[in-house]
């Protein structure tokens, strides 16, 4: 059941993670200019990008949350599909970026060890991504959001690479100056490897892919349980946004009246809106009856077969 508070969240939630990544960005790129850290900076870059996404992500739910009309019968919601794609090819173009830069400091020996000052921004960003995350990711979750979830990833990914940033500026203050680019290099695969992943999931969203498999076998476990249903023929499920769109097909007996099969095909659709609340509509079809195909006689039975032939005829 999903908590009365989590629209509250999700209404504030842009807010509150596009204030936190400004902060980060300004704070880390700032010191990381000041001190040469070339992780810091890549660090940065990233909280910077994630402060662009939480606009976006305040954008797209305002979209989103607009109902179905004639020109979009089933609603509005794939712009967060749409959404989470850019992301996703965001983040893969800075992490690009970043790998260049990096390899090109250590090819032409333009390394040098930052100051004493570099990592405590890449500690205050560690902590505070990892709380603006955790946010996110609950309230992505209890929502159904898919924007929402993929904005949470990046902050999540955010604190990852400031713990690889944080280990490199470490690593440059004990004397090892070419750990800060290795660091920021680090970032960047961090930061590359989550836009592949939002882009893939924001992919599927946008090709119709369906829910999960966990979900899909709940579906049919209560379509299987109401009294009538013989057997769920197909199901068909399609995400949008953060609504779910499920076509079922169930077999009933042949022996059942018009009126007593129409009856079930209700109590299946009615039971089916009141359990799941993400779906926005199912629609429940009867299947025509199909006698259980014959069992395949294996290999054994019908040498045993062969030979009782042969008894009765000798």
């Amino acid at each position: 059941m999903r908590k009365p508070q989590c629209q509250w969240c999700a209404k504030y939630y842009g807010w509150i993670s596009f204030s936190s990544n400004i902060f980060n960005a300004v704070f880390k790129g700032g010191i990381g200019f000041l001190t040469g850290s070339q992780a810091l900076i890549a660090d940065g870059f990233h909280s910077l990008s994630d402060s662009l996404t939480a606009i976006v992500t305040i954008a797209t739910l305002k979209v989103s949350e607009k109902p179905s009309d004639e020109s979009h019968p089933y609603g509005h919601g794939k712009i967060e599909f749409i959404s989470s794609a850019f992301f996703g090819l965001l983040l893969m173009v800075i992490a690009f970026i970043l790998t260049i830069k990096a390899i090109s400091s250590i090819v032409t020996h333009t390394v040098s060890a930052p100051n004493l000052l570099a990592p405590w921004p890449a500690l205050v960003s560690i902590l505070v991504n990892k709380a603006i995350s955790s946010y996110g990711l609950c309230v992505g979750t209890e929502i159904n959001s898919p924007v929402i979830v993929a904005n949470a990833k990046e902050n999540k990914a955010d604190a990852a690479s400031s713990v690889a940033s944080l280990a490199g500026i470490v690593g440059a203050l004990l004397g090892f100056p070419f750990l800060d680019p290795v660091a920021a290099i680090l970032v960047a695969l961090l930061i590359g490897h989550m836009g592949y992943e939002i882009f893939h999931e924001a992919a599927t969203g946008l090709m119709d892919g369906s829910v999960k498999q966990a979900d899909q076998r709940r579906i049919q476990r209560l379509a299987r349980s109401i009294t009538g249903v013989e057997r769920v023929a197909f199901l068909k499920t399609r995400r949008i946004g953060q609504k779910t769109w499920a076509d079922v097909g169930i077999a009933v007996s042949p022996t059942l009246s018009l009126k007593q099969a129409d009856r079930i095909v209700n109590e299946v659709r009615n039971a089916l809106m009141r359990k799941f609340e993400e779906l926005q509509d199912a629609v429940v079809y009867l299947n025509p009856h199909e006698p259980a195909a014959p069992e395949k006689p294996t290999f054994w039975k019908r040498f045993a077969a062969r030979f009782r032939r042969r008894d009765a005829i000798g």
